[in-house]
């Protein structure tokens, strides 16, 4: 108890200590997150980020992998469905700053998949907390299985994949309203998803998406910051689940940032979107997206000609439904440079 009450103390006056420490006013997230459900892993995600844009003539890249346990079970009804897999995605981002207020940016992604090892460590964790195990409990630990079926009728069945490329992502963001002129800045950023991926092996749709999403911060204090982020994606098809497929889903998420020093932070934040497929009776499919996500984030200045700051991030999500389509947990790591 008094190492607990200690660590609340700290978490009090933390506040008070890093006051001084705060040079400028510079938020570090939000988390670059997104649903590692393998099924959403196809299609086109818009990740929250700041809606601040690059200088121009600025260039940033970034790598990113996120390690996920899956298991989604539905052995009855009229929608079969079995996703029993561990996942590594990988993401190579690179953007550049057209005008101070436009910038570009373009995602290559990889995905690894097998039947992990893990399975026992969440049934283990489930069971101390309480927690339901999802039919965990009814199939071999360390198995891999990737299956839809519909009515009968097998839709999807893939195999392992140990390396694959999934589709190439373009996106844009425009600043349009920045705190000289408002209280906060607001972004506009529209995608496009490019079927490049293997969609024989279930790492892509196989059809183009779009989307549109708005970003809205706002700064209080020297501490806080808050993301709004609202958006849509236009879902262009499956090339096999395109009977259940919808023509679209609306995506949302909140971020709150508490900056300790000026290039450290740490972050909450609340992402999701509604079901991507339409006409199922698995929660697993018809259920919305919703994760929580916990984490932290910062900058270190580099004294180069050609290197401005390194930046990094740290998170870890976990579902907050017990049943729907979201993972067990995912973790995140992402470093990256801006010149």
């Amino acid at each position: 108890m008094q190492k607990i009450f200690f660590l609340i103390l700290i978490f009090l006056l933390t506040p008070f200590a890093s006051q001084a420490r705060i040079k400028h006013l510079q938020a570090s997230g939000p988390l670059a997150t997104r649903s590692q459900n393998p099924l959403y892993l196809g299609l086109l995600a818009t990740p929250m980020e700041s809606p601040l844009t690059l200088d121009k003539g600025e260039l940033e890249t970034s790598l990113q992998t996120t390690f996920s346990n899956v298991f989604e079970f539905q052995p009855t009804g009229n929608t079969q469905l079995t996703l029993d897999m561990e996942i590594w995605r990988h993401a190579l981002n690179v953007s550049y700053g057209l005008t101070d207020q436009l910038d570009i940016k373009i995602e290559v992604a990889a995905i690894s998949n097998g039947g992990g090892f893990l399975d026992a460590f969440v049934q283990g964790y489930h069971n101390a907390l309480g927690l339901p195990n999802g039919g965990r409990d009814q199939v071999a630990n360390g198995q891999f299985t990737y299956q839809v079926s519909q009515g009968g009728t097998v839709l999807a069945n893939y195999a392992k994949s140990p390396f694959g490329f999934t589709d190439i992502t373009l996106r844009a963001k425009y600043l349009f309203l920045t705190p000289d002129s408002f209280p906060f800045q607001i972004a506009l950023l529209p995608y496009l998803k490019i079927p490049t991926g293997q969609a024989a092996r279930g790492l892509s749709s196989g059809r183009f998406d779009g989307g549109l999403s708005a970003l809205a911060e706002a700064d209080l204090g020297r501490h806080w910051h808050f993301v709004s982020q609202v958006g849509g994606v236009f879902l262009g098809g499956h090339r096999d689940l395109n009977s259940i497929l919808a023509p679209g889903m609306l995506t949302f998420g909140q971020s709150i940032e508490y900056q300790l020093t000026s290039g450290w932070s740490l972050i909450t934040q609340l992402t999701g979107n509604t079901a991507a497929f339409k006409n199922v009776d698995a929660d697993e499919l018809s259920s919305i997206v919703l994760d929580l996500n916990v984490g932290m984030a910062g900058t270190i200045p580099l004294q180069h000609k050609c290197f401005k700051e390194f930046y990094y991030q740290a998170s870890f999500s976990e579902d907050v439904l017990s049943l729907g389509p979201s993972v067990d947990f995912s973790l995140l790591f992402l470093t990256g440079v801006r010149f």
